[in-house]
């Protein structure tokens, strides 16, 4: 998956997949209503905002579009829901604010529980113009800590494979190998390798001492796999250094690399 800025070449993507999410997810609102809203969002809400679509494999799956703090939307392809496209593009766009605020109607009961799951909180309820419908104000922040810590995140998401740094690119090669069961792919000139993790995940490792790219310590990747206890347990049992411990229905975990690196293992 690679998550890129919008160019105005994806602006019938987007306004596809707005259209189909928006009546998928808003049934008590006629599709006249939407159908009707495709020239504002061409003319006007699109063009005026900051936006960022996630690709697969050269097909746009989903945006996030974000207007100073607001994030303005968040829609995902139907065929591809519940399959870590809205976890990825929610994430990228925290690694950019330190505060995000939204929109949700109440009786979008799907929207609400995933931003709460992933730290929103409901400021106050009150109603739409538009439509009439309640809706929910909410509200994220970034902690003191994530603050610090996400300086050099844009570095490794915005492209189409993580970029993976390390101080010792032979040793790199041989735990990513030999401890998490990858494989090594293409070399490139630069001396860059490619390694597949958990049967399809990319990622690159490439050498460096310089320290700002180590100065870091959340995730810089998430890996999203079919089985994450499966995952866990294999790296449980390799003596991986793991930060998170899987209880009470978590779907994901990080680890930590050679280098420190930490990465996140999600699950579809």
């Amino acid at each position: 998956m690679m998550i890129r800025q919008m160019t105005n070449e994806d602006l019938n993507d987007l306004i596809e997949i707005w259209l189909a999410a928006s009546k998928e997810a808003h049934h008590f609102i006629p599709a006249e209503y939407w159908e009707a809203k495709q020239g504002d969002m061409r003319e006007v809400y699109l063009p005026t905002a900051e936006t960022y679509l996630l690709e697969e494999t050269g097909q746009v799956r989903g945006f996030v579009s974000l207007v100073g703090e607001d994030l303005a939307a968040l829609f995902i392809d139907p065929s591809r829901q519940n399959q870590g496209c809205g976890k990825a593009l929610l994430r990228y766009a925290m690694d950019l604010r330190d505060t995000l605020k939204l929109r949700v109607y109440a009786d979008n009961q799907r929207a609400l529980r995933f931003y709460e799951k992933n730290g929103f909180e409901r400021l106050e309820e009150t109603v739409d113009p538009d439509t009439g419908q309640p809706e929910h104000i909410m509200i994220w922040r970034k902690n003191k800590t994530e603050r610090k810590d996400s300086m050099s995140v844009s570095i490794f998401q915005h492209i189409d494979t993580v970029f993976v740094p390390t101080r010792n690119i032979k040793a790199a090669k041989e735990w990513y190998t030999d401890v998490l069961g990858g494989r090594i792919g293409w070399e490139s000139e630069q001396g860059e390798y490619q390694c597949i993790l958990f049967g399809q995940t990319s990622l690159t490792l490439f050498s460096t001492d310089e320290e700002r790219y180590f100065e870091r310590r959340h995730a810089i990747f998430n890996f999203f796999v079919p089985n994450v206890e499966d995952a866990y347990r294999h790296l449980r049992k390799q003596n991986v250094r793991v930060d998170t411990i899987l209880e009470y229905g978590a779907t994901y975990f990080t680890f930590y690399d050679l280098d420190d690196n930490c990465l996140e293992v999600c699950s579809y």
